[in-house]
């Protein structure tokens, strides 16, 4: 028995599509979303055209209610005078044959047979006997009595308990991705299942449908928290998953413990080698990255090359719809607030917006957002959290943090929300000792250690990465989600006191830009700052290979050049010099600025070798559109850069022009439709000769270059034709999959 009450409107709609194509042995499609006019499925065959499929969903015995909103129905239907040759109702209501009798006199000859009118018997008949259609929707098979009785008898213990009785209040909140089809494939051939993703993502709900499915199978369910819980519960006699969450985040550094490595592989080994087990770990992508690197063993082994791997990224704008609308239905909260939303159409803003993420869904159909909310009140709020998700974080960072944990996360945010952990940690010391000496603070124990562990419980992540190369490991500190950064970027807003702070303990040049580059300090500040710094009252150290003068150069652009112009010239001058540590779109924004703001005269006259400049800046081009722009530069200067340099090239500028002419070639290639569509060799060829043509006119300027002698056209025909075949398939299944929803498949998710 299937209990139908747990489908929205739109997924039962969705399961009598799939039911009566195969069914029907016919291609529906759904109806255009708004006012339905009687019709929810159609068929699209020509010589069968006019078939007409009606969906109601109206669980529970027939009765007065059904008898009233058929006969609605009916006379809705005779206004539009559609004429179909067949007229098809499915309902979920239980229909007994006296029912089906009086349908069809409700309907006078409409529906032409008894046959046509489909209910919960047929439906739940059709899904046992085609499984394939009852997979595709998982919470039928989750609610199938059978399924329930397996769930709440199996033989679980301990913590598996919890999310076995959790899991069936929750599922009507998700949507079925291709990610779950996809992982029960990939278990299948493997036995082993690494699901990655970011926080919010499903990872978590994504592994207990599988292992759900599972249980559905006769398998026994053990949840654990580490290969020696698992090892502990391992029975060769018997039918197991194991489901192991969190794999390599919460207790990280213990995976570095001497044998840690070996006894996970032995462990996937261990079920790899049995027909009577499966196991699924979930992890976070970058604590996984990060382990992998550190982890020598795990790395030999190849184990990320090993299948074992699938990353849930996003959902579809399709599946977010859904998503936002089974919250709506299954929160149960007051009709009015579906309606608004409905109405008003917001969830197209809703599901579009950037800052969407199941748990963004959550906290704006929570209770507690819409009690003393009138309806403006309520949409307000909607696109305020939508549009400043990092307001979530008030409560908590006011209120579960004390001054000296606030001052490691505003720490943290003045190195850009990321930085090694010893950058910080001497940032935040700096910071402490500045609030002692100026605001009589009286500092905890181990402020740093302390505060970092406080925030590691949700507004920070602490990675370890190990450099081969180098041979050395470091860790990185940075802020779980970037809504942290905008809400302390707010925070900051106005905040003359915590801007002063934070400026005058400020370690490093990074810092100063961060907060310039955030609008914290103005161009005029930062005038000042560079003035304190000019006289040695302020002194930042460079977090990179940069020199003091690169950095100080990088900071007086940032002020707008607000600063005497023979220290830009000099600083300028300095930089180029230094070729190797120079930073090359720095130098030229600041020749632009020289060249835009003084003449040739004044610029010749305070030492500026203008030949020697537009050479240095031509050697370390990084694009053609560069070269464009100097030359157009030169001509301000009455400097003829054509004419000096590529009317008889010197070999350094002939290979540079080379260089740059292959990456052109490179770009021309990768963003030319034909050349990316085209399927055979004959396709291929003709779509980069016509990229051959257009490069030849983007560089008529230099006569010494051969096109032909490129080596990004040295392209094998056949190859590419192949790659563009391949790669087509893969475009279909990634368009249908994730991207390919409009305006109107969402809008029909919420017109039921």
């Amino acid at each position: 028995m299937y209990y139908l009450e747990n489908l929205s409107p739109q997924d039962f709609e969705e399961l009598c599509c799939d039911i009566l194509q195969s069914h029907l042995l016919i291609e529906l499609e759904r109806f255009k979303v708004g006012k339905d006019k009687g019709i929810d499925l159609r068929c699209l065959e020509s010589d069968k055209s006019k078939i007409i499929i009606q969906v109601k969903h109206t669980p529970g015995s027939y009765g007065a209610s059904h008898r009233s909103s058929l006969k609605k129905e009916y006379t809705s239907f005779l206004k539009h005078k559609h004429n179909p040759s067949r007229y098809i109702l499915i309902t979920s209501a239980k229909l007994s044959g006296e029912n089906k009798k009086e349908i069809n006199k409700i309907f006078n000859g409409l529906i032409k047979s008894d046959k046509d009118i489909l209910g919960y018997e047929f439906i739940d008949d059709f899904l046992r006997n085609n499984p394939q259609i009852l997979k595709q929707h998982y919470k039928l098979w989750l609610s199938n009595s059978e399924t329930v009785s397996l769930i709440l008898h199996n033989k679980v213990h301990g913590k598996s308990e919890d999310y076995l009785s959790g899991l069936l209040e929750r599922k009507n909140y998700f949507v079925q991705t291709s990610s779950f089809s996809d992982g029960i494939n990939l278990l299948k051939k493997k036995r082993t299942l690494l699901l990655l993703g970011d926080p919010g993502v499903g990872k978590t709900f994504h592994a207990e449908l599988i292992c759900l499915y599972y249980i559905t199978k006769g398998y026994d369910f053990i949840y654990a928290e580490s290969i020696d819980e698992a090892e502990e519960v391992y029975d060769k006699s018997k039918l197991q998953i194991f489901f192991i969450d969190d794999f390599m985040g919460a207790n990280f550094l213990e995976l570095f413990k001497e044998n840690t490595e070996n006894k996970i592989l032995r462990f996937i080994n261990r079920i790899q080698s049995s027909n009577e087990k499966y196991v699924i770990f979930c992890s976070r992508t970058t604590i996984f990255n990060s382990a992998l690197q550190r982890a020598i063993h795990l790395n030999e082994k190849n184990i990320d090359k090993k299948k074992l791997i699938l990353e849930i990224s996003h959902y579809s704008n399709l599946n977010k719809a859904k998503i936002l609308y089974n919250h709506l239905v299954y929160k149960k909260l007051n009709e009015r607030y579906f309606d608004i939303i409905k109405n008003t159409k917001i969830y197209l803003d809703i599901v579009k917006h950037k800052n969407f993420n199941p748990r963004l869904v959550e906290f704006i159909t929570t209770d507690e957002l819409i009690e003393d909310s009138n309806d403006k009140e309520y949409l307000e709020l909607v696109r305020y959290y939508l549009d400043h998700p990092s307001e979530i974080w008030h409560s908590a960072f006011e209120n579960q943090l004390n001054n000296e944990n606030r001052w490691l996360l505003q720490t943290l945010f003045t190195h850009g929300g990321s930085c090694e952990e010893s950058v910080l940690e001497e940032s935040f010391i700096k910071r402490v000792q500045f609030e002692i000496k100026n605001s009589n603070h009286v500092p905890t124990s181990s402020p740093y250690i302390n505060s970092l562990k406080i925030l590691l419980n949700g507004f920070v992540t602490r990675t370890i990465s190990h450099s081969y190369t180098k041979k050395n490991t470091s860790t990185t500190v940075a802020v779980k989600n970037p809504s942290i950064s905008d809400y302390l970027l707010s925070y900051f807003s106005g905040n003359s006191y915590l801007q002063h702070n934070t400026i005058s303990s400020c370690v490093y040049f990074d810092q100063i830009k961060h907060l310039v580059k955030s609008n914290i300090i103005n161009h005029c500040e930062t005038a000042k700052i560079i003035d304190k710094i000019l006289k040695n009252k302020l002194v930042f150290k460079s977090r990179k290979d940069n020199s003091f003068e690169e950095e100080l150069l990088g900071l007086i652009f940032l002020s707008n050049f607000r600063i005497e112009f023979k220290i830009i010239l000099e600083l300028f001058q300095k930089c180029l010099s230094d070729i190797g540590n120079k930073n090359y779109q720095l130098l030229f924004d600041t020749l632009e600025y020289l060249i835009n703001n003084y003449s040739v005269e004044f610029l010749i006259k305070h030492g500026l070798d203008i030949k020697n400049t537009f050479h240095v800046m031509l050697l370390n081009a990084n694009d053609l559109d560069i070269i464009d722009r100097l030359i157009d530069d030169g001509s301000l200067l009455e400097f003829d850069v054509k004419a000096q340099f590529f009317v008889s090239p010197r070999k350094e500028i002939i290979n540079k022009i080379y260089e740059l002419c292959e990456l052109e070639a490179d770009v021309m290639l990768a963003d030319d439709d034909d050349y990316y569509r085209a399927l055979s060799p004959w396709e291929v060829e003709s779509a980069a000769d016509n990229v051959k043509c257009k490069l030849k006119s983007r560089v008529s300027d230099f006569n010494f270059i051969n096109i032909e002698k490129l080596e990004t056209f040295n392209i094998n025909y056949d190859d590419i034709a192949i790659e563009n075949e391949m790669r087509r398939n893969d475009d279909f299944f990634s368009s249908n999959s994730r991207e390919g929803a409009s305006d109107e498949d969402i809008m029909r998710v919420f017109s039921k």
